[in-house]
């Protein structure tokens, strides 16, 4: 090896250390950046970490936040798939509306959670994996029922069976937003029909059996995931020199999202730091006045 080749791989070497350096710096500060905010909407309570270890004031919010670990990052992924701002407005479309008809469907038992705010058809249920032994569905045959049918001859009468993916693409048909993109609607689809999403919502709600605190993870898991989505959209927008396709939320903001000025002050918000006087801050305001990372 020539000292000429040397030196190259030495560069090259050095050239990939100080990428994977970066990369892993921005990986920390994402999940700072994750952390801070997740803190700051679900509404921090006055007391230490020393007095009080949970971070947030309510049992409900505290179980919510475990769920947002879980979920965020693969929402995340999934908006930064798609270039096209049409694409990303009806992901967030076809994302909510699903998590919309998870919460309705496991508190089927006490009512709807909420009235659906989405942009064209009806709900879809979400629950469709039940287990089969509970579940006998008869399909016409055209068979009177005195007529005798033998071994040779049953396959006539059965039901067709759809293949994998003729089931899959019958699913879509029925998630998919009539007006939509359907880019956007196939990549939410797939996001969540291939991650804990779903799962991750049910298994924290049946932690939960209080009913206020059902209704408050059931609330604010929804509100949530909107302001979660519209942060990464100003993100993603920003990187590609586009107008975010979305600025607003277009769930209903629950009641108690309100956090105390000493609460965001722990936060480093500009709360002032003399008084002990709560003030009511909107959540919507203090996630847009955080400094991007």
């Amino acid at each position: 090896m020539d000292m000429e080749e040397f030196k190259l791989r030495r560069l090259v070497r050095k050239a990939i250390k100080i990428k994977e350096a970066k990369l892993k710096q921005q990986t920390v500060l994402q999940e700072e950046k994750l952390r801070k905010i997740i803190r700051i909407v679900l509404t921090e309570g006055d007391a230490d970490a020393d007095t009080n270890p949970a971070p947030y004031p309510t049992t409900a919010m505290n179980v919510l936040a475990t769920s947002l670990e879980e979920i965020l990052p693969t929402l995340k992924t999934g908006l930064r798939r798609l270039k096209k701002p049409e694409e990303r407005a009806s992901y967030r479309a076809h994302v909510l509306e699903k998590i919309r008809n998870i919460l309705n469907t496991i508190n089927s038992l006490g009512g709807p959670v909420m009235a659906s705010t989405k942009v064209g058809e009806s709900d879809v249920g979400l629950f469709e994996q039940e287990d089969e032994d509970d579940i006998e569905i008869t399909i016409g045959s055209g068979k009177p029922p005195e007529m005798i049918v033998p071994d040779s001859e049953k396959e006539r009468f059965e039901p067709k069976k759809l293949s994998k993916e003729e089931e899959e693409e019958e699913k879509f048909k029925e998630f998919a937003i009539s007006g939509q993109n359907p880019t956007g609607a196939r990549i939410a689809f797939d996001t969540i029909d291939s991650s804990n999403v779903q799962q991750s919502i049910v298994d924290n709600w049946k932690l939960l059996y209080d009913a206020a605190d059902k209704k408050e993870f059931e609330e604010f898991a929804l509100y949530n995931t909107d302001l979660w989505l519209i942060t990464y959209e100003d993100e993603v927008a920003d990187e590609m020199g586009q107008k975010p396709a979305f600025n607003e939320p277009v769930t209903p903001k629950p009641e108690a999202a309100k956090v105390s000025a000493k609460g965001a002050e722990a936060e480093g918000s500009s709360a002032s730091a003399g008084g002990g006087d709560e003030e009511e801050i909107d959540i919507d305001a203090l996630m847009k006045g955080l400094p991007k990372v």
